[in-house]
């Protein structure tokens, strides 16, 4: 998102056309995010996370 001047917007553009290598997820949770849609930001983590992405964890914060 830093390449993209903090346009999330932009930068969403793009990542949703890679929307199905999962690597894209953490920055387009970011991105909405940025954006302030928090649910759509949650649910893209959550997802991440259950394909081992962990960038987005936080230690002691683990869900069931």
């Amino acid at each position: 998102l830093l390449k993209y001047g903090h346009d999330a917007a932009g930068a969403l553009q793009l990542l949703e056309q890679l929307r199905e290598d999962d690597r894209v997820l953490y920055p387009m949770a970011v991105a909405y995010s940025m954006q302030g849609v928090w649910k759509k930001a949650e649910e893209l983590l959550e997802e991440a996370a259950h394909k081992g992405d962990t960038r987005g964890k936080i230690p002691g914060l683990e869900r069931e």
